[in-house]
């Protein structure tokens, strides 16, 4: 049986899911869902989880994909990322990196995330797999970006009158080549790389007469 094949009777047997539910209406977390992902325990940063590794998770290697391991410790740390934020806060994916230790052929795989270190904007989280034999699997390290909300589309993309509103704190808009008080693109010797030639002395260095 193949991983898509896999998937749907995972989801068709999903307790909670909605058999009537459109795309739109669909349960988000569908895809690790497909995988076989069980959530273990969720506290303030930090979270576990499992699933059991089988032939619909190889790769041609007839081993388990390494894009499988990733997904697993990119939803374990976006979820402990999640977990220590305020109700409707969310963040995203600035850089994710992963190591790979060993391959795994079949069996319990347990993966948890931890959330190390946090400021105003942005924070970084770390998580590992391990077996069953409790020998590291995978390890990874993410950065993330703070945001607002939590979905996407209710993020503001652009703030209108940005430069307006900011004019009292010193933005200004860029003034285009060749305006006056700025020299053009073809200045031979553009003003700002000119250094300010010393009182009484000519272009060439020699003193005045």
């Amino acid at each position: 049986m193949g991983m898509a094949q896999t998937a749907e009777r995972r989801l068709a047997d999903s307790p909670g899911r909605c058999q009537n539910a459109t795309p739109a209406e669909a349960d988000p977390m569908e895809f690790t869902q497909g995988i076989g992902l069980r959530e273990i325990s969720v506290e303030d940063g930090e979270v576990e989880l499992e699933f059991d590794a089988d032939e619909s998770h190889w790769s041609t290697a007839e081993r388990a994909h390494g894009g499988v391991l990733f997904s697993v410790l990119d939803t374990a740390l976006g979820r402990a990322m999640v977990s220590s934020l305020p109700q409707g806060r969310g963040c995203a994916t600035l850089e994710c990196k992963i190591n790979f230790f060993r391959p795994v052929i079949r069996g319990r795989l347990r993966a948890s995330a931890r959330v190390m270190i946090k400021t105003r904007q942005t924070a970084y989280a770390e998580g590992s797999i391990i077996d069953e034999q409790e020998r590291l699997v995978a390890r990874a390290t993410a950065t993330f970006f703070l945001t607002e909300t939590r979905i996407t589309h209710e993020r503001e993309r652009v703030r209108p009158g940005l430069f307006a509103r900011g004019a009292d704190r010193g933005l200004k808009r860029p003034r285009p080549a060749g305006s006056p008080g700025c020299p053009s693109k073809d200045s031979r010797h553009p003003r700002w790389l000119l250094r300010a030639e010393p009182r009484g002395a000519s272009s060439v260095g020699r003193p005045a007469p």
